[in-house]
């Protein structure tokens, strides 16, 4: 009883980014290092680690990273879903987006089958932050009010204003202001009858930001002001410090007190670099940026606009994309430099249509039969040409009195005929390249779904373990969980990305790699992923076996070449070589033991399936032993056959 009252404390107080004393801290570590229960421990760590996702990152990576290793130690769907949230949190505050995704599902998959209705809250809350912050805001909309039912079921009062707080940004986010204030002003009525002081100051934070946007710059003052002295007052709350003196800078700096706001944004700067919050270093960094472009000081305006714009492009982060790549443009038309500028204004422009195209929620139908009709209008419009030009030369045989009179009366129509044509053209061209954005739409819709689908094999999987008693079995569905789980990453990047036909390689390793090492546990701490190579995109019918040939290799080397020493590294290099193969290299520095069970293992399932990947994409497999364990696959690059 007392293990589930201290679950259910965790689930819903200090996970919103609650204040804990020094002593506190001290008291939870020394209960864990004398914990010897599993479940104990585990929930010991969440709260560790939620009390340093908003002032230590570090601290709260190290903490997950344990977690990760105590869940996968034991074969509790509780514990594992638990620890996947702890993770999936982690990453979110970390910006690494896309393995906070792939976590929170797997988490999303365990509670839902517990039946955990307020964790389950807990996961959609933190699944509609990310939609949001990759503005796909109807998607954060269903994630958010879904978590707002649920937890109406329990009359969970502070998580539900909290909710509605990110709801307020969402709506900042897409200019909706009057929403924005209106959701904040519901968080801080809630807040404010439950006595919660520091959350009450992040929702008037957030409606400081509302009346930024909304250009009500004296109350956007007033209320980050307000705020600012409540975070002050709490001890450890700097990140929340960082955040309103942004919010505070921004008011001052629209209300041209720019030295004021100058030391709002140096000062929140300092606090977010010093926690590793890259999101705080971009915003403040920015704005600075801005300040100057605002006084014409072109020259001192550049270098941190476009500082802005690489780390935010680094991190994942396209939040402020846009509007910094229209400062970097105006930055460079004042300098001149028009080339760049129009660089800048395109990239503006192309990231505006993504955002139109997030905002819609499905797609328009008839787009065909519009398009048909348009080309079929236009024939009979050109056929009416046609009879008006042959009549023309009937009148121009009947006299040449009428001559002059009928010439223009024909250059006349011809006009009116070529105007409405040319009109009719214009709109068939209009339909076709909306059902181009249609079809992108479709295709990206197909590939999410896809990814849908292959989580949910993923999750039978998983409840299918649930009941395997032997080791082996039970390894063996793991392992399929996780080939599973790589061609489901691949299809949520074509989704994400720029370019349906192709993924770009390194930052699918990157993720997937990291997945695969955490999902062993212990391992996670003494081995590192080093993925060496520049960007490569390649197409899905190529990236798909490459993805499975990387999950086997990885996985083998986890099973088999760290047994004995503390530290190790698997290395993951990919480019192009000089006769146009592509060559895929995997290696490890552990150690290459060449016992029965490694023996047997090389006959195995997961040999054999890399052996038959690489016979797919045509390719030859070499393999070297020589300090620790090195395979090398080279393979053609798929060529397209034509439409």
């Amino acid at each position: 009883m007392l293990r589930k009252f201290l679950f259910l404390l965790l689930a819903f107080g200090e996970y919103w980014g609650l204040n804990a004393q020094p002593e506190n801290v001290t008291k939870l570590e020394a209960q864990l290092s004398a914990s010897n229960n599993p479940s104990d421990s585990l929930l010991l760590l969440e709260e560790l680690t939620n009390i340093y996702l908003y002032s230590d990152l570090n601290r709260a990576e190290n903490y997950t990273a344990q977690a990760l290793k105590l869940a996968g130690e034991s074969r509790s769907e509780l514990l594992n879903a638990t620890a996947f949230l702890i993770a999936g949190k982690t990453f979110v505050q970390m910006t690494k987006l896309d393995s906070a995704d792939m976590f929170l599902n797997r988490a999303l998959t365990g509670f839902e089958s517990l039946n955990e209705i307020n964790r389950v809250a807990e996961v959609l809350y933190w699944k509609g932050y990310i939609a949001a912050s990759n503005r796909e805001f109807s998607v954060a909309s269903r994630y958010y009010f879904r978590a707002i039912e649920n937890w109406k079921l329990s009359d969970k009062q502070k998580e539900i204003a909290k909710t509605y707080s990110s709801i307020s940004d969402m709506f900042s986010m897409q200019d909706d202001y009057d929403k924005a204030i209106q959701y904040a002003g519901e968080a801080i009525q809630i807040f404010e009858t439950l006595g919660e002081t520091s959350l009450l100051a992040n929702a008037l934070d957030d409606v400081s930001y509302s009346y930024v946007l909304s250009e009500q710059y004296e109350k956007a003052l007033e209320y980050a002001d307000k705020a600012l002295e409540i975070f002050e007052k709490s001890d450890g709350d700097e990140i929340n410090i960082a955040r309103t003196l942004t919010s505070r800078g921004n008011a001052l700096k629209f209300l041209e007190r720019y030295k004021e706001s100058i030391a709002d944004y140096e000062r929140s700067i300092e606090i977010a670099d010093r926690l590793g919050v890259i999101r705080g270093v971009v915003a403040g960094t920015a704005n600075i940026g801005h300040i100057y472009l605002m006084q014409n000081k072109y020259e001192e305006a550049l270098p941190y606009i476009l500082k802005a714009i690489e780390m935010s492009t680094k991190a994942g982060d396209i939040r402020n994309l846009a509007e910094n790549y229209m400062h970097a443009s105006n930055i460079y038309a004042g300098l001149g430099d028009f080339e760049n500028a129009n660089h800048y204004t395109w990239l503006y422009a192309k990231d505006k249509e993504r955002q139109h195209m997030e905002k819609e929620n499905q797609l328009q139908e008839g787009l065909a039969d519009k398009y048909e009709a348009g080309q079929r209008a236009a024939t009979i419009v050109l056929q009416n040409q046609r009879i008006q030009q042959q009549a023309l030369v009937q009148w121009l045989i009947i006299g040449l009195a009428g001559l002059l009179a009928l010439t223009l009366i024909a250059g006349w129509r011809n006009y009116r005929i070529k105007q409405k044509a040319n009109k009719l053209l214009v709109e068939s061209n209009q339909l076709l390249d909306t059902k181009n954005r249609e079809n992108e739409l479709l295709l990206k819709e197909i590939h999410h779904r896809v990814k849908n689908n292959l989580q949910t094999i993923s999750s039978l999987l998983s409840l299918q373990s649930e009941s395997i008693q032997d080791q082996s079995a039970w390894d063996a569905v793991q392992e399929s969980r996780n080939r599973v789980n790589s061609m489901a990453l691949l299809h949520q990047k074509l989704y994400q990305g720029e370019n349906l036909a192709a993924i770009e390689m390194r930052d699918y390793f990157k993720t997937i790699g990291k997945t695969i090492i955490e999902s062993f546990g212990e391992k996670a701490e003494k081995v590192s992923l080093n993925v060496e190579m520049s960007k490569l995109e390649l197409d899905i019918d190529t990236a798909v076996p490459v993805g499975l040939i990387t999950n086997e290799l990885i996985t083998n080397s986890l099973k088999y070449a760290f047994t004995n020493q503390s530290k190790g590294e698997i290395s993951i290099k990919l480019h192009t070589d000089a006769d146009g193969m592509i060559q895929l290299e995997i290696s490890d520095n552990g150690e290459f033991i060449l016992n029965k069970e490694l023996k047997e293992n090389e006959g195995g399932f997961g040999t054999l399936l890399v052996q038959l990947l690489t016979k797919q994409l045509g390719g030859q497999l070499e393999k070297s032993n020589e300090e620790g364990t090195s395979i090398v696959i080279r393979f053609p690059r798929q060529e397209k056959s034509a439409a």
